[in-house]
């Protein structure tokens, strides 16, 4: 059993590695593109990330197979593929990526877009565009429902969100930093001292990441249908996708794990194949270093479950464990990626559309 979840989770990692070779070289092309080197450096740096493999092929977690299906979605998005075709295959592929893991919902309203926009410029008649739209969203519902139905055991598979801890623990992340950090500074004032889970700070810093992002989220998607320009083209969308993934392991999911970050350098691989400049956020942020040293956090965090992080204390703050710097450990690691001073002089773009407006 172990080895057959090794070697599909190495099958998946192989299989997404020959998608991010396919569709970098198409887009390339359709683009003007024309930077074999670029192509190459992303594909390898993908397929030989120490984080994905260990993740794919000794954790073995869904995460690969996941990445697998949202990159058969863009894939079938490709120009030159029938359109219509295109558009339910690759809404399929995300049915079938939801079921594996519902939080891929939060692509689904960037790909909407970006279908309506694509409909908007070839059809001139105002209703085509939104039935077509309309019709993927309810194809994405209806071919979900149809799925869980045989499941739905009178509601209790709803239980399943009840008790996760994702619902309402935080872990390796900056809010599990902070609840940790208040309840020792308490402990030191002589508060009595809190439990290690389930704590009032740490309820509250749970809801309050979930809740920055759902206002970041919101603005994202606003400003991805009000933008004229963005989300015209493949290369658009799929940034507009890491942008968003990347805002949600950053405030979205306070209960967070390594695995979950494979889908970001599966998107951020594309990303760098279709990209001129190596700088994002108007040359504030180096590309691709800090997708290195965000590789390199994720998998150190494993380092803090070592026997001694786990035992050792922080002096002078009680109850604090060496532990408890993961989540901060592994977020700050990328900043040493900006550029200081800070000097906005760069800004990132592929050939025919700027998108460092879209970043920002």
């Amino acid at each position: 059993m172990v080895l057959a979840l090794r070697f599909s989770g190495l099958l998946a990692h192989v299989c997404s590695t020959l998608l991010i070779w396919s569709i970098t070289g198409q887009l390339q092309q359709r683009f003007g593109l024309v930077s074999a080197r670029k192509r190459i450096v992303a594909t390898l740096a993908f397929a030989w990330n120490p984080l994905l493999l260990f993740e794919a092929c000794v954790n073995a977690h869904n995460d690969a197979v996941l990445l697998l299906l949202i990159l058969l979605a863009i894939w079938f998005l490709l120009p030159g593929t029938h359109k219509l075709r295109g558009n339910i295959l690759a809404t399929l592929m995300l049915v079938l990526a939801t079921c594996l893991k519902l939080n891929v919902a939060l692509l689904l309203p960037f790909f909407l877009i970006f279908i309506w926009k694509q409909e908007n410029q070839e059809n001139a008649l105002l209703r085509t565009p939104f039935v077509r739209t309309l019709s993927m969203a309810l194809l994405y519902a209806g071919s979900i429902i149809l799925l869980y139905a045989p499941f739905w055991q009178n509601g209790k598979i709803l239980q399943v969100i009840q008790t996760n801890p994702t619902t309402s623990r935080d872990i390796n992340t900056l809010p599990e930093f902070l609840s940790h950090l208040y309840n020792s500074f308490m402990g030191a004032l002589g508060y009595p001292p809190a439990p290690v889970n389930g704590s009032q700070a740490e309820n509250i810093t749970h809801a309050l990441s979930i809740a920055i992002f759902v206002v970041l989220y919101v603005i994202l998607c606003w400003r991805a249908i009000v933008r004229t320009q963005s989300m015209k083209t493949l290369p658009s969308l799929i940034r507009w996708l890491a942008l968003a993934w990347l805002l949600y392991y950053v405030f979205g999911t306070p209960w967070f794990w390594p695995w979950y970050i494979v889908t970001l350098f599966g998107l951020y691989a594309l990303v760098e194949a279709t990209s001129e400049v190596d700088t994002l956020l108007s040359g504030i942020v180096r590309l691709p270093l800090a997708m290195y040293l965000l590789a390199f956090g994720m998998l150190s965090i494993y380092s803090f479950y070592a026997w001694g992080p786990h035992v050792s204390y922080v002096p002078g703050l009680p109850d604090f464990q060496w532990a408890f710097l993961r989540g901060l450990w592994a977020w700050i690691i990328p900043l040493l990626a900006l550029r200081w001073p800070l000097k906005p002089t760069m800004r990132l773009r592929y050939r025919g559309e700027s998108i460092a407006s879209e970043a920002e």
